[in-house]
């Protein structure tokens, strides 16, 4: 009876607690998406008041120094490259990037937590109210399986942000792979891409995509397909995988 007891209270304390929590991470969430298009902006600045001083610069014959596009963009590309402020900008924005990716899973993962706990309790309530006592021990019995899978849960959200920050693809044996392929272990789906990476390892692409739903993960995409994937940033496509603890794998896209 304790148990089930602590069960509840476990699942009343979430209820409470988690909105509190993901409005204060939906507001930094939006200090931090303002702070990026500052920065982009800033960027662009940079960018145009440079290739402004390359277009219009000349030498000592009074003719254009840099007279045709291609020579122009080789000099804006070194300016760039030598500015500090704008390098000190691009960085900023990869770290205010990421802390948005992380971010937004950890948000994710507030939403679903705070969901699951107010149907269980619903469930709990209505079979206490109904003097259905199997209603009670089936919604229990899945709180404490729920419970015991915690740990996994969380070890598979740090696998997920960590190959977001590294871009690494997981190793998968020649034996998973022909065991995976035998039972044909591939899923589609519609998804939106929101932006596009080199992963860490060679010739792979690490993509963000949304589904329709509003979940959002990783995919990724080696030689043909990742460059498919980096080409359709902004569009939806329908994405042939299969999934994996780190995200998906994309073998097909179209």
């Amino acid at each position: 009876m304790s148990d089930a007891v602590g069960v509840v209270r476990e699942l009343v304390e979430r209820a409470r607690r988690l909105p509190a929590e993901i409005e204060g991470m939906v507001l930094v969430l939006a200090d931090k998406k303002q702070a990026l298009h500052d920065l982009v902006q800033v960027k662009a600045q940079i960018e145009a008041s440079l290739a402004g001083e390359v277009a219009s610069e000349v030498d000592e014959a009074g003719r254009k120094r840099y007279p045709n596009e291609e020579s122009r963009k080789a000099e804006i590309a070194r300016r760039l490259q030598e500015n500090r402020e704008y390098q000190e900008t691009e960085q900023m924005l990869r770290d205010i990037r990421q802390e948005c990716i992380e971010l937004e899973a950890k948000l994710d993962r507030a939403r679903y937590e705070h969901r699951a706990a107010t149907t269980l309790l619903y469930l709990v309530a209505s079979g206490v109210q109904g003097s259905n006592q199997a209603v009670v021990e089936a919604v229990l019995g899945v709180c404490a399986a729920d419970a015991a899978q915690d740990a996994a849960r969380e070890e598979k959200m740090q696998n997920f942000v960590n190959c977001l920050q590294t871009g690494e693809v997981p190793h998968e044996s020649d034996q998973q792979k022909g065991s995976r392929q035998a039972k044909g272990d591939y899923r589609e789906a519609r998804v939106t891409v929101l932006e596009a990476r080199p992963g860490k390892s060679e010739n792979v692409i690490r993509a963000y995509c949304e589904t329709g739903d509003g979940e959002r993960g990783a995919v990724y995409g080696k030689n043909g397909t990742g460059r498919k994937l980096a080409a359709l940033v902004g569009q939806e496509i329908t994405v042939k995988f299969r999934e994996g603890n780190y995200g998906w794998f994309a073998v097909a896209v179209k």
